[in-house]
């Protein structure tokens, strides 16, 4: 059975602090503190085609174990296993009814992956985790759009815990003059579009492009939603400040 947008299950858990974000700041880091003047990047996942349809959370509230191994792979470039990274992560998090009630926080997720690292999928198995697989080093924070194209420029992506609006289910197809040549790309629309507020997700930010003053954004919906999306600068802002958080893992 194919599961429309609208039927997904959005169950980011929104942080009871966000003091991870002041305490662990992306801009302590050179790389994220010297912006370059201009960036034009697009990362993608090992075997795109593929991994898209691989990476499907379902009717399932597993949007931090998928948006966080998302990251990974295209840090790693391998496939990880997002279902065991989501139960995990339910484990330690805050919340003692999850499980079995769905959802969890990205700090937790992070939490797992510097601690016990990842379970790599390797010839259609998940093997056992190891910390080299995860976050050797640390995560860090980030608040801003240039911290984000900072990071983007560096090969590096990020994890986005963002609010979803009704018109986010279904992108709009637009024309984008990019490089002097027309393409036809799907985009969100401008924050007075958004619509009505529909939960909070997690997402993968693979992409920054100034020639179109966005950023792409890598979803765990499978075929059923385009890879990248793209929103602009001015509308992510927008969403960092509705109880919004955006992570980088610095040690690859």
């Amino acid at each position: 059975m194919i599961i429309k947008p609208r039927d997904r299950v959005l169950d980011r858990r929104i942080p009871k602090s966000f003091e991870h974000v002041t305490k662990y700041p992306g801009r302590a880091l050179r790389m994220i503190s010297q912006v370059p003047a201009i960036v034009e990047v697009n990362l993608k996942t090992p075997n795109q085609k593929k991994y898209q349809g691989f990476s499907d959370q379902l009717n399932e509230g597993a949007c931090v174990g998928f948006g966080e191994s998302i990251a990974m792979s295209i840090l790693n470039r391998r496939l990880y296993d997002p279902w065991w990274l989501y139960r995990e992560a339910q484990i330690i998090d805050p919340w003692p009814e999850t499980p079995p009630e769905a959802g969890t926080d990205l700090a937790s997720g992070f939490d797992v992956l510097r601690t016990r690292g990842h379970r790599r999928i390797y010839a259609g198995e998940s093997k056992p985790p190891k910390i080299d697989e995860g976050i050797v080093a640390v995560n860090r924070w980030i608040t801003s759009v240039d911290e984000g194209r900072a990071a983007l420029a560096n090969k590096i992506p990020a994890v986005d815990g963002i609010a979803w609006f009704d018109a986010f289910y279904e992108p709009i197809q637009r024309r984008v003059k990019v490089n002097g040549r027309y393409r036809t790309e799907y985009w969100l629309p401008e924050p007075d579009k958004w619509g009505h507020l529909a939960g909070y997700h997690c997402i993968c930010r693979t992409a920054a492009s100034d020639d179109r003053q966005a950023f792409g954004y890598t979803n765990s919906w499978g075929t059923s939603y385009p890879w990248p999306v793209y929103i602009s600068y001015e509308g992510h802002n927008k969403l960092m400040q509705i109880q919004g958080e955006s992570a980088v893992v610095t040690d690859r």
